[in-house]
């Protein structure tokens, strides 16, 4: 990695002195385009902490969820089917590696093959199905994904992701866990063989550099990529002002026009001040139909207000300026947590979901979780708020959810999926909710 120069430091301090002076926060006012949704689907069998989920951009009704079953209990990923938009979940199957189950994602390719990956301790295990997710298979061997998997890729990772390109190829982006940098691997063969973007996968070329701390400690977040229309490829990261200790202070977005040998990636601020802590986790990007770009963080923007709220912040060129944040949420919920984000189907368009309580604080005994969608149709700037569930978990914030919830639009009709987990009977679950009324994101 090459070192930074003299000139290079001060444009970004610059930049980040300018993103930091941008710190007072527009608020998004309630409209009348809030989405109604169908009773939450509960998904049994599996564990349902974490989930992810991917719909088939065919439009044929594939919807599929995953969750990682955790390190050392077997075949480590839950996968669950949908051959009918969501609305129910006919078939599933535990898959995946036997020392997998840290993390878990699932992306449908244009072709209709659906692909997990499973974390383990060493790299991620790639499985595909060719039958819409009815059975998997080992890519490399051709066996079934069932234990013993040989397509490995992505060493000593964490927090893996998936995502189909403009030409069916494939992508595998993570961060590692000794330098905590996100890294962008890609497969042309569906899925047998992943190789690098560029001669190190990431190129840090700021001065995003000295807010990372080698090591597990620093905790770097890294959501889910977008891939353009062209095959750019844009990577959102968090880190925290070294030495890591506190919050996650610094929001960057890193792109690359596409996947080469010689890729580079070029890295922008989106958000930074001394106080901050944006990654109650898990940030989220997304792309609108338009060409728009969102980030979604949860958490609070600087020192003087430690109200944890959902910000939306929005660029028009392509990641290189950002928009002062956005308040997602209704004042009336003071306590939110585990945001994401998707892009509708036309330019401004865009969908939120989280989990929200009306209490002070997310360390509050008192708080009673319910999952909260928001839509907007110009560009994040107001939303139409529905609550789409009812108590998921009460009590305090805690490991009990995991780090993460999943939103996706289905791309023939505009329909917004989402699935989150939720324990209020006593046994964590993944809850489906699948738009029924109001304003379609199309």
């Amino acid at each position: 990695m090459a070192l930074r120069s003299s000139a290079r430091l001060l444009a970004g301090a610059a930049a980040l002195a300018a993103v930091a002076a941008a710190v007072t926060p527009t608020h998004a006012a309630p409209n009348r385009n809030a989405p109604t949704f169908a009773k939450a689907l509960a998904l049994s069998t599996f564990d349902g902490g974490e989930p992810s989920l991917s719909i088939d951009p065919s439009g044929n009704g594939g919807v599929y969820v995953v969750a990682p079953q955790g390190l050392g209990g077997g075949k480590g990923v839950g996968f669950w089917g949908s051959s009918d938009h969501g609305k129910t979940f006919k078939f599933s199957s535990r898959i995946g590696s036997s020392v997998g189950g840290g993390d878990s994602d699932v992306e449908v390719n244009k072709d209709g093959s659906v692909y997990v990956a499973d974390l383990e301790l060493a790299a991620n295990a790639i499985c595909r199905s060719d039958d819409h997710g009815k059975t998997f298979k080992d890519p490399t061997s051709g066996g079934a994904c069932d234990g013993t998997v040989t397509s490995q890729y992505g060493y000593v990772s964490d927090r893996q992701w998936l995502n189909h390109g403009p030409s069916g190829e494939m992508y595998l982006t993570f961060h590692d866990v000794h330098v905590e940098l996100p890294y962008t691997l890609r497969s042309d063969d569906k899925g047998r063989t992943f190789v690098p973007c560029g001669p190190a996968s990431f190129s840090a070329t700021g001065s995003e550099l000295q807010n990372f701390t080698p090591g597990p400690t620093s905790g770097t977040q890294v959501p889910k990529p977008v891939i353009g229309r062209e095959g750019e490829i844009y990577t959102m990261f968090a880190t925290a002002t070294a030495p890591a200790q506190g919050g996650f202070d610094h929001l960057y977005l890193s792109a690359t026009p596409s996947c080469t040998p010689s890729s580079v990636f070029t890295t922008y601020p989106i958000y930074a001040h001394a106080g901050a802590d944006l990654a109650q986790p898990f940030d989220g990007l997304a792309m609108d139909g338009g060409g728009t770009l969102y980030v979604i963080a949860g958490g609070h923007l600087d020192a003087t207000n430690k109200q944890d709220n959902v910000w939306l912040f929005r660029s028009e060129d392509r990641g290189k300026t950002w928009s002062k944040p956005v308040r997602v949420n209704t004042p009336g919920l003071h306590a939110n947590m585990l945001p994401t984000i998707a892009g509708g189907l036309r330019k401004g368009q865009v969908t939120v979901g989280w989990y929200g309580s009306p209490e002070t604080s997310r360390s509050s005994s008192d708080n009673s979780w319910r999952y909260y969608i928001a839509n907007s149709f110009d560009g994040g700037r107001t939303f139409a708020q529905t609550t789409a569930s009812g108590v998921m978990h009460e009590g305090a914030q805690a490991r009990a959810l995991l780090d993460f919830t999943t939103i996706a639009v289905e791309p023939k009709t505009g329909m917004v999926v989402a699935v989150f987990a939720g324990d209020a009977d006593g046994k964590r679950k993944a809850y489906v909710v699948r738009q029924t009324g109001g304003r379609f994101l199309k």
